[in-house]
């Protein structure tokens, strides 16, 4: 049985983990010791250099769920299927399996590719990739991303087949071996390594273009070819990837050529970056959203017009132009926008829309509602607000300047930003308000709202941190889910959000985008998107 761990979407909270890096690994004020100089990249040869800001925790799936490890992964490790530029399941670049089929609601096939090696020469075969999966259900292991498999009744395989029986019928799932949970590893590799598996003692192998080379925590991970790989070739020897946390020491870093690119461009500065000599920057929306929970069991939270009162008095339009330079979306609710214009017509979208209740910023507004409730003359509370992360610190003091002007005064607990994600999986009462910030796993349009709004999620080990618990939420949620029609969960979700927004358990204040920079004369092609991570992402980079 797999543990109620939740999603522990360390990758979704990945720029509280960058902040916290960022505090432990600054490198004076200038450039990083991990950055290479000019004079080094004159010697580099087909040497891509791509800075990350996070030195990411294992290269072990298990126990690294953040985009900045996908990164790296998705080079050395194949996943079950490969994800489109939405996220759509392909069996092209990037995949292990030649076809796949849901046999059943609950029940789906793989027949792996012949002929795939790792990069020990060994043969991938498909008990490799049914133990890819299973590691993650045996409470043993402790996975990070147990949670995925919650719904899983067995994963086994047979011959080149792997079979996956649910317990009940779940759309989400098709999406899932595209995601971080769908790696594949070597059983054979993993467990002559267990102990220290992920480790720069004990690097996992894969069967993808590149294989592990060097990896020395804090200053540089380094990536070779794989002499096995029969796929596209790309043009580069080795990639080194130093971690340069310092945002400072990254963009000096991207000026003087001593990189040649990076996902870890700062929103916020996007104008900066564009603004640098030899450096050519773009953006494009990441699915995933930055906000706040109002915990329905606390306090003053309890009262739904306190809620709509704060949700009246932030300047989302304001926080999205100051944290996002403007590039990212202001939202109406979960899902973003980007999950849904796949699926059902703008205008049946547009329609829907309209009747999901808004809060315009309006300090008058926020005052006539706060005067209809409990506590109209205001009231002191205290938020824990993970740091040293500027995005969050600038996030919650755009909250905390609109709730001063209507009397509510919120005042920080800064602490350290995975002490603060655990206080959310403990659950314990008195949650209050908690600043949020996840990245999509899969474009399911439930996916977010089963794990916010879920009400069995209101527990320890998830992350309905709003204690929300409607049964009409459910059951919207729970009929989307079993329905292989995507379109009646579009359609559900976006009833969903109609429902919330009336209650006000969350604000979701913005879509935050992924900024890119890379050395000119480089660039990205539109076929990159917002699960970029899960890919080989070099193919869709134009560089040589």
């Amino acid at each position: 049985m797999v543990p109620k761990t939740g999603h522990l979407r360390m990758r979704a909270l990945m720029w509280l983990a960058a902040g916290i890096a960022a505090a432990a690994l600054l490198v004076g004020v200038g450039v990083s010791a991990a950055a290479p100089s000019q004079a080094q990249r004159a010697d580099a040869g087909d040497n891509l250099i791509w800075a990350i800001q996070t030195n990411p925790a294992s290269l072990f799936n298990a126990f690294c769920f953040c985009s900045v490890g996908q990164t790296v992964m998705s080079l050395v490790q194949d996943h079950i299927l490969a994800p489109g530029t939405f996220g759509q399941p392909t069996t092209g670049n990037g995949a292990v399996v030649s076809s796949w089929k849901a046999v059943s609601p609950t029940v789906y096939r793989y027949t792996v590719k012949p002929g795939i090696k790792f990069s020990d020469g060994s043969t991938l075969t498909a008990a490799d990739v049914a133990f890819s999966l299973n590691v993650h259900r045996d409470p043993a292991t402790a996975s990070k991303v147990a949670s995925f498999f919650g719904n899983v009744k067995s994963v086994a395989s047979k011959g080149n087949v792997v079979t996956v029986q649910l317990l009940k019928p779940d759309s989400n799932w098709q999406y899932v071996p595209t995601a971080t949970p769908g790696l594949v590893y070597s059983q054979a590799h993993y467990l002559k390594n267990k102990a220290s598996y992920g480790t720069p003692s004990a690097l996992p192998i894969g069967t993808g273009p590149y294989r592990f080379k060097e990896w020395q925590p804090n200053a540089k991970i380094v990536l070779e070819r794989n002499p096995y790989y029969k796929g596209k070739k790309y043009p580069y020897e080795t990639i080194t990837i130093p971690i340069i946390p310092n945002e400072q020491a990254l963009l000096l870093a991207m000026q003087s050529g001593a990189i040649d690119g990076t996902f870890a461009v700062p929103a916020a500065q996007f104008g900066a970056w564009q603004r640098a000599p030899n450096t050519k920057v773009g953006s494009f929306l990441s699915g995933g959203w930055r906000g706040f929970s109002f915990d329905m069991e606390d306090g003053p939270f309890q009262d739904v017009h306190v809620r709509r009162a704060l949700a009246y008095s932030l300047d989302m339009d304001g926080a999205n132009k100051a944290l996002n330079s403007g590039i990212g979306q202001v939202l109406t609710g979960m899902p973003p926008l980007l999950f849904l214009r796949g699926i059902l017509p703008k205008a049946e979208i547009d329609a829907a829309l309209k009747k999901v209740p808004k809060y315009p910023y309006s300090v008058q507004k926020a005052k006539d509602e706060l005067a209809k409730s409990k506590y109209p003359n205001g009231f002191t509370t205290t938020m824990n607000v993970p740091g040293p992360c500027q995005p969050c610190i600038l996030l919650s003091q755009t909250l905390q300047q609109g709730a001063k002007a209507i009397g509510i005064t919120i005042n920080f607990n800064v602490m350290p930003g995975p002490p603060r994600f655990q206080v959310i999986l403990d659950h314990k009462p008195g949650l209050g308000i908690q600043v949020l910030g996840q990245a999509p796993d899969t474009p399911h349009p439930l996916q977010f709202q089963d794990l916010l709004y879920t009400g069995s999620h209101a527990a320890p080990g998830f992350e309905n941190s709003a204690n929300l618990k409607n049964p009409a939420i459910d059951k919207l949620i729970t009929q989307g889910l079993a329905s292989t029609d995507l379109k009646v969960a579009a359609r559900n979700a976006l009833k969903v959000q109609t429902i919330v927004a009336t209650q006000v358990p969350y604000i979701h204040v913005f879509t935050f985008p992924v900024a890119w920079g890379v050395k000119e004369g480089w660039g990205f092609r539109s076929s990159i998107g917002p699960f970029y991570y899960n890919q080989i992402w070099l193919q869709h980079l134009v560089s040589k």
